[in-house]
């Protein structure tokens, strides 16, 4: 029997690099490409998530196989957004906490959610119109009005991707009643999973690991050290945003400028560059913009090593791509998944503050990986990534739960 599903998520596209639209995009992909299903994603005509401004035409564009059908938000996110966040977010939790306030936390938190948006009830209102054709429905991100509203409404068929971690709005009471109610979900690193199964109470959900997987074919690691690939660079790549990270990251590649340890070294960023970043007019660092697949495969290939600063992940595919290709990683250690893979293989470094990191950065560069015990340290970080991220098994997990 042929498989058809549907995928939701906030913004699709082929020019939307963010981690868990990049995840989606390329998983619905390989579910048509290599088993064959029909795959349907139904998403906004946002580019931007900070506005949510409609974009794209709506209505139906097929992308690789896949039948994209996107529909307007009915407002863009609210400029005061941002402030009430400020206001209302630090009482959220006291509110919580007291039985007789609750019905009021709930009610700001359902506020909270409108403001950010996307607000997209077309979206599910021609869901349901034809969700009878549809095995299952996974939805992509539990952050959003999508999500938050279409689990509850299709919970029979409901498969949800929550791309969790620490934040505020986790803790939100509509987020974990949204959580216990859902038969079954796919997480991305067992991190991920212990955070979520916090909020089940006990609640009876299926958890997978899943993922994002590799076409191992083209990623192919580089053919010699960092120090034979030229002027060393350390690579950022992905959204350039302070809730990222990379405000205090280029914060403290200059202060490397006056240590000798560090003379020549720069500092690479490639992806969309936010407001809330600013990138110094120095030639230490360098900003590459929107870059191809091609393009961002030879520029973690050369670097010397890849960083992820931010505190805040439930996968990173840049760090995974990094280990595949054989190029180690520095992560930001506050953050529960990246911690992870320091623990899992010995070429992830952790850092927690400037000293930490500045202390890993030297470690890396001053490392020949020239050595036996180097290059098998590589290596298995590079078998690693291969195994736990192919998409022979990710895709078999995908299977089971849709046939379930």
């Amino acid at each position: 029997m042929s498989v058809q599903i549907a995928i939701v998520v906030q913004r699709y596209g082929t020019e939307i690099i963010g981690g868990g639209e990049l995840l989606t995009r390329q998983v619905a992909e390989q579910l048509h490409r290599v088993l064959g299903w029909q795959v349907d994603v139904y998403t906004t005509t946002a580019k931007d998530y900070m506005t949510w401004a409609n974009s794209y035409v709506p209505g139906l564009e097929v992308i690789q196989g896949v039948r994209v059908h996107r529909f307007n938000s009915r407002f863009q996110r609210a400029k005061f957004f941002g402030l009430f966040d400020r206001v209302v977010g630090p009482w959220l939790p006291r509110l919580r906490r007291r039985a007789w306030a609750r019905p009021v936390a709930v009610m700001l938190e359902k506020l909270w959610i409108l403001l950010q948006g996307p607000y997209c009830p077309d979206l599910l209102a021609e869901l349901g119109r034809v969700s009878d054709r549809y095995q299952k429905i996974i939805f992509v991100t539990y952050l959003y009005y999508p999500t938050l509203v279409g689990v509850s409404r299709f919970k029979e068929k409901a498969i949800l991707i929550p791309l969790a971690h620490e934040e505020a709005p986790f803790h939100f009471i509509i987020v974990e009643r949204m959580l216990r109610s859902v038969r079954s979900m796919l997480t991305n690193t067992k991190p991920e999973e212990l955070l979520v199964r916090s909020k089940l109470d006990g609640a009876s959900v299926r958890i997978d690991q899943a993922g994002m997987g590799f076409d191992e074919t083209m990623f192919v690691p580089r053919p010699g050290p960092p120090s034979e690939q030229g002027s060393p660079y350390v690579l950022y790549l992905g959204r350039i945003s302070a809730g990222k990270g990379v405000a205090q990251l280029v914060s403290w590649f200059e202060q490397l400028g006056g240590d000798e340890r560090f003379r020549g070294l720069r500092l690479v960023l490639a992806g969309h560059l936010e407001d809330s970043v600013t990138i110094p007019q120095d030639p230490r660092f360098e900003y590459r913009g929107f870059v191809s697949d091609a393009e961002k495969l030879l520029l973690m290939r050369d670097a010397v090593t890849v960083v992820n600063p931010s505190a805040h992940e439930s996968l990173s595919l840049i760090v995974i791509e990094a280990l595949a290709l054989k190029v180690p990683v520095l992560v930001n250690a506050h953050c529960d998944v990246l911690r992870y893979y320091t623990e899992e293989v010995s070429t992830a470094f952790g850092f927690r503050d400037f000293e930490s990191f500045t202390a890993v950065l030297h470690k890396v560069i001053a490392t020949s990986w020239r050595s036996e015990q180097e290059r098998k340290d590589l290596e298995e970080a590079r078998a690693w990534a291969l195994k736990m991220f192919s998409w022979s098994q990710i895709l078999s997990v995908y299977d089971q739960q849709v046939r379930s």
